[in-house]
C-alpha cells in the first residue's frame, strides 16, 4: 500500500528486492548503492509480508545507520506480536530518524477498523499531528478499538495469538506433505508462504474448495509462491483436503 499511495502522489519509487539465496534478507550493499540526496523516506517491513520472516536485527541497524543522512526510516511492525517485539524498542532508543508503525489488524483481528499507531520521537510525532486530517476515525471504529484495549480485550488477543501459532504449526506440517508444495518458508506472522509446483493451479484448486489464496508469483524472487492465511483447525483441514492429489 505504501508503494500504491506513493505512486498516486507521483513520488519516484526505488525498490530493493530481498536476497532469495540468503533467506530473503536485505541486500545491504545494493540498498546503500541506491541511496541518494533525493532519498527521503524508506519503508521496511519486519516481519516481512509476504515472506513471513523477520529481517535480521544487525541488518536493520545497518539500514538505520545508512539512513542517518537520508531522511526517515518507517519500520512496519504489523506482525510484531508474532515475533520479538523488543527489537522495535531498542531501535527507537538508538535512532531518532526511525518511526515504528503498529496495527490492531492482525493480532487483534480488527482489520476493518483501520486502526494503528505511529511511535517515534517527540519531534516527529508533533509534525505528524499537524498533518492528520480531522475526522479521520469513525465513532464505531473508536468504540471497537477502545473495547479491544481493555484488560479483557488484550487477554482475548493473547489467546488469539496462541491459537494462530498452534494452527500455523499444524498448517506448515500438513503443507509439507503435499506433492504440489516444494518448500514451506519459516513464518513469524499469521500466514505461511509456500513455493509450489504451479502457483496459478495451486490457487485455483484452493478456490474450488472455497478458499482464496494470495498468488505472489508476480513479485521478484517469489516465483510460484503463494501466501496462505492461517485459519481455524477446521478451515485448515478443509484447505489441505482440497489441495491433496486425487
Amino acid at each position: 500500500m505504501y508503494q500504491f499511495y506513493a505512486a498516486i502522489q507521483g513520488i519516484n519509487i526505488v525498490s530493493v528486492p530481498l536476497l532469495e539465496n540468503s533467506n530473503y534478507q536485505i541486500d545491504i550493499d545494493g540498498f546503500k548503492s541506491k541511496l541518494s540526496k533525493k532519498s527521503k523516506l524508506t519503508f521496511l517491513c519486519s516481519p516481512s509480508n509476504p515472506t513471513g520472516h523477520s529481517i535480521d536485527t544487525t541488518t536493520i541497524y545497518q539500514v538505520c545507520e545508512s539512513l542517518k543522512d537520508y531522511g526517515l526510516l518507517v519500520l512496519d511492525g504489523a506482525y510484531a506480536e508474532f515475533s520479538d517485539e523488543a527489537v522495535y524498542r531498542e531501535i527507537l532508543n538508538d535512532f531518532s530518524n526511525v518511526v515504528v508503525l503498529r496495527t490492531l489488524s492482525k493480532a487483534f483481528g480488527l482489520a476493518g477498523s483501520r486502526c494503528g499507531a505511529l511511535i517515534g520521537s517527540n519531534e516527529i510525532c508533533e509534525y505528524i499531528m499537524r498533518v492528520i486530517p480531522p475526522y479521520s476515525f469513525s465513532k464505531p471504529s473508536e468504540q471497537t478499538v477502545l473495547e479491544s484495549l481493555t484488560e479483557k480485550g488484550i487477554e482475548k488477543s493473547k489467546e488469539n495469538i496462541k491459537s494462530i501459532l498452534k494452527e500455523r504449526q499444524y498448517l506448515e506440517n500438513e503443507l509439507k506433505n503435499l506433492t504440489s508444495v516444494k518448500e514451506v518458508f519459516p513464518s513469524e506472522t499469521n500466514f505461511v508462504l509456500v513455493k509450489t509446483t504451479g502457483a496459478e493451479q495451486f490457487c485455483e484448486r484452493a478456490k474450488e474448495s472455497g478458499f482464496l489464496l494470495r498468488n505472489v508469483d508476480y513479485q521478484p524472487t517469489l516465483n510460484n509462491c503463494v501466501r496462505i492465511t492461517v485459519g481455524t483447525r477446521e478451515q485448515n483441514q478443509n484447505l489441505i483436503r482440497g489441495l491433496k492429489d486425487e
